[in-house]
């Protein structure tokens, strides 16, 4: 037997396995477990909203007892607790809750750090109260105005010869395409979303469209990343036209996606509302749209917060693949700087396409288009920048 020196009185190991160790101190005798480090309990909810609960047989009890899904972490070696529950969820219900546990590591995070998140909170507040909100909420009424009051059906006779044979889509949707290049994220999308409502486009043109539509602002590229990283109007300008020359080849390659429903385009007949509810319904949904924009732009600039800490361009691609705004700082006046920040702005960053998401919500066209454009976009702005840089800086 192997005595144990413990605070007070000595502890006798009188038998060890794997799982349990059997001690005795003085007239006392309990067992332990060997490598537990912690309990973990999960609650754990289906997609259908079913509490998942376990039923199992409890020896001191004698009985039979239903509770949520629980155990010991540390057993198993060394795994983090999250691990821990991953692995006991599934060994007690068959379920894994891979996205669950992360998004409760995320909630843990915040707990530990609360004060650094309100400040990066408040940072992303003023961000979009000073910046975002300024610069996009004109755009997005002044678009929405002109879509209603027919400006993509006035425009598809004078494009119609250019939007057809290179990218398969009528006229109107240059006005997509235009609008998008000038008002930045999500403008381009949301004109989209508004043509395929008023039957201007069909299904597959609306998402062949969001493929090469959703672009960023000029306003971002030539002054904030041009003139504020690189230090000129012309790196901005180049950052520009490498956008939308990427835009334009993705809409050219993706020329082919989607099944159209119709052969000819049909005669569209539009009736434009009165100016008053025009503009009155343009202001309502714009402001509807800003709110879920900021929403995004404040939760991905607070999730960013970690990654702006990586060691050297690893944290201008990860925040730049997640959010574009906190990407300024990070970057170098350098070619992998001009690269990333080409590559970063034709890719938008998840916060972009969950604006996007919510710009698509209530109709039925999918994101998955959007995603695939912006990939290639990104993967495109980055390629081209190369030579670009050599040149340039």
């Amino acid at each position: 037997m192997e005595q144990m020196e413990q605070p007070g009185e000595a502890c006798l190991s009188l038998c060890r396995g794997k799982f349990l160790e059997l001690l005795k101190e003085g007239r006392w005798e309990y067992v332990r477990r060997v490598n537990a480090s912690g309990a973990v309990m999960i609650v754990a909810v289906t997609k259908e909203g079913e509490l998942l609960l376990v039923e199992e047989y409890r020896v001191p009890l004698h009985a039979r007892t239903v509770g949520l899904p629980a155990g010991i972490s540390g057993d198993e070696g060394e795994e983090s607790t999250l691990q821990s529950a991953r692995r006991e969820l599934e060994e007690e219900t068959g379920y894994r809750a891979d996205a669950c546990l992360v998004l409760c590591g995320v909630l843990l995070w915040f707990l530990a750090d609360a004060a650094r998140l309100r400040l990066e909170a408040l940072k992303a507040l003023t961000l979009c109260a000073g910046t975002v909100i300024p610069s996009l909420f004109p755009f997005m009424t002044v678009t929405a105005l002109l879509v209603r009051l027919g400006f993509g059906q006035w425009l598809a006779p004078h494009t119609a010869g250019l939007m057809a044979p290179l990218f398969r889509l009528p006229g109107c949707a240059s006005s997509a395409l235009l609008l998008g290049l000038v008002g930045g994220y999500p403008i381009g999308a949301r004109t989209a979303a508004e043509l395929y409502a008023s039957g201007a486009l069909t299904c597959a043109e609306a998402e062949r469209l969001l493929t090469f539509c959703n672009n960023s602002n000029p306003v971002f590229l030539i002054s904030v990343l041009g003139v504020g990283v690189f230090g000129s109007v012309r790196a901005g300008l180049w950052l520009w036209l490498l956008h939308i020359a990427a835009a334009l080849l993705t809409g050219l390659l993706l020329r082919g996606h989607g099944t159209d429903r119709r052969s000819v385009p049909p005669a569209i007949s539009f009736q434009a509302p009165s100016l008053s509810g025009a503009f009155v319904s343009a202001v309502r949904d714009s402001a509807s749209g800003m709110l879920s924009v900021c929403a995004f732009v404040t939760l991905f600039y607070v999730l960013a917060a970690p990654l702006r800490g990586l060691p050297g361009p690893w944290a201008a691609l990860t925040v730049g693949v997640t959010e574009l705004f906190s990407l300024t700082p990070l970057l170098h006046c350098d070619r992998v700087g001009f690269v990333l920040a080409a590559g970063c702005a034709g890719w938008g960053g998840l916060s972009v396409l969950c604006q996007t998401a919510a710009i698509l919500d209530g109709t039925d066209l999918p994101l998955r288009p959007c995603v695939l454009g912006k990939l290639m976009q990104g993967l495109l702005s980055a390629a081209l920048a190369v030579p670009l840089s050599l040149w340039l800086l």
